[in-house]
């Protein structure tokens, strides 16, 4: 996820917003007032997400120590991303607290359920792959054109080259794991998001 001190600026010095981005200069001044005013709004948002999420894991603990065969798990992890789903379904219109987007993104998304279905070493076999003979070089050409300036895709940035090899191998991965769609240059804006907010190996 993005520190404070990463956002700080980008790589040309500007002022970043929590995401990242570079906000105009002329805008700055705005954007510093329109977040000291949401910041009592945001605890609000993050207190009741605490909440939430304690139930979340609560019933998450219920479900998993009944399982126990894969037929089970698959079944088991599925209901779980449903109960999530209906539990959540008011509050996320206000939005998910960015330090909690790494665990109930995942879940809202059925992985777990996934995982049981088509085993853990998917995404490991498939970096393998990319690391080889099948390394897609038509990829690595556009990675510094996706959001330029932004903190974690920008190589004269202190993170430019940890972001851009996370975003090349979620990118090269899921181009061979579904070869009917391969890879499109729109694709990268999806994991930008999700790199930003955790290890993508996960």
């Amino acid at each position: 996820m993005f520190s404070k001190a990463r956002l700080e600026s980008g790589s040309s010095g500007g002022t970043c917003d929590e995401y990242g981005f570079v906000v105009p200069e002329q805008h700055v001044q705005k954007y510093r007032e329109h977040s000291q005013k949401m910041a009592n709004r945001r605890q609000e948002i993050r207190d009741q997400w605490t909440v939430l999420l304690k139930e979340i894991k609560e019933q998450g603990l219920q479900i998993d120590a009944s399982i126990t065969s894969r037929s089970e798990a698959i079944e088991a992890f599925g209901a779980k991303t449903r109960s999530c789903r209906k539990l959540v379904r008011g509050p996320v219109i206000q939005g998910i607290p960015p330090e909690m987007r790494p665990t109930l993104w995942p879940l809202l998304c059925g992985v777990e359920k996934a995982r049981a279905a088509r085993g853990e070493q998917v995404y490991p076999s498939l970096l393998q792959r990319c690391e080889g003979k099948e390394r897609n070089r038509e990829l690595e050409l556009d990675l510094d054109r996706t959001f330029p300036g932004h903190p974690l895709l920008d190589r004269e940035s202190a993170h430019g080259d940890l972001g851009i090899a996370s975003l090349h191998r979620v990118l090269n991965s899921y181009a061979l794991h579904n070869p009917q769609v391969g890879y499109c240059q729109v694709d990268a804006q999806v994991p930008v998001c999700r790199i930003g907010h955790g290890d993508t190996r996960k």
